[in-house]
């Protein structure tokens, strides 16, 4: 009975949810989801400005599992690839199972303006499915800022959907518009803190917080949380050469656990 009123709840409301929209990866995960001023191949989804200030290729793949229901599994796929002038980015997400499952091909582009300011856009093909009766495509953008004044101060601004598309004219299935910004501060080489701001239109705030704190150049425990849903998170990560696994675990108190799983590989010269 739990699980089908959860899933009426979600087909319901479910781009309200903000399924595959929200946060990607174990690493952002683990810290409350506040990763907006971050950089690596999941910025080609949680801010794209972030891709350029990593100078190598880079793919990655993330898991999860929402309060450990198989039917409501998010699975993703990024692919980063640099260049001498502008970062190139796409990616793919699954969510749900062959009665309700929501998709999005995302690509994306972005430049340093100078040596301190990156600029990214992302176009996107979103899409809905319920059972095999009913489909319904959009297709979205959305813009990502960061500034980066000094070595321990890191600023992010991402604009998603702000042209406000909607999966069709003919019902209030609405895709979010929304405007997320936040700061990561390296207290220390050991310590990281990040904060994170999102407001969407017609939904509550949302407020997210982490930290990571560096126990060995290659493993790093962190921990957060966020609200509306309020969340308690944490995690591991672990670096082996060119691979990092990152592991976290997130905490509702109505629906329990949800675990996340996430791998980048980063290739070689």
């Amino acid at each position: 009975m739990k699980q089908l009123i959860f899933y009426l709840i979600l087909i319901v409301n479910s781009v309200k949810a903000q399924t595959v929209f929200g946060p990607l990866g174990a690493e952002a995960s683990a810290m409350g989801g506040a990763n907006i001023a971050a950089s690596n191949s999941f910025s080609v989804q949680n801010n794209v400005a972030g891709m350029v200030w990593s100078n190598k290729a880079e793919i990655s793949i993330y898991n999860e599992m929402k309060y450990r229901l198989s039917n409501l599994s998010l699975s993703n796929i990024n692919i980063l690839i640099p260049f001498k002038h502008f970062h190139l980015g796409a990616s793919i997400n699954y969510f749900g199972y062959n009665l309700y499952n929501q998709q999005k091909f995302n690509v994306a582009i972005a430049r340093k303006l100078n040596s301190q300011f990156s600029l990214g856009i992302s176009m996107a093909l979103f899409g809905v499915n319920i059972s095999e009766n009913s489909q319904a495509y959009a297709f979205l953008g959305d813009i990502g800022i960061q500034y980066i004044p000094t070595k321990k101060w890191h600023f992010g601004l991402s604009l998603f959907n702000p042209t406000q598309s909607k999966l069709s004219e003919n019902n209030n299935l609405k895709i979010p518009t929304y405007a997320r910004m936040g700061v990561s501060y390296n207290v220390s080489d050991k310590l990281l803190c990040n904060a994170e701001f999102e407001k969407s239109l017609g939904l509550p705030e949302i407020y997210r917080t982490g930290f990571a704190y560096k126990i060995h150049p290659s493993f790093i425990l962190r921990a957060g949380g966020s609200s509306n849903p309020f969340l308690l998170t944490f995690g591991v990560g672990v670096k082996w050469s060119k691979l990092k696994v990152d592991m976290a675990t997130s905490y509702h108190q109505v629906l329990g656990i949800t675990p996340h799983l996430s791998l980048i590989y980063v290739f070689a010269d």
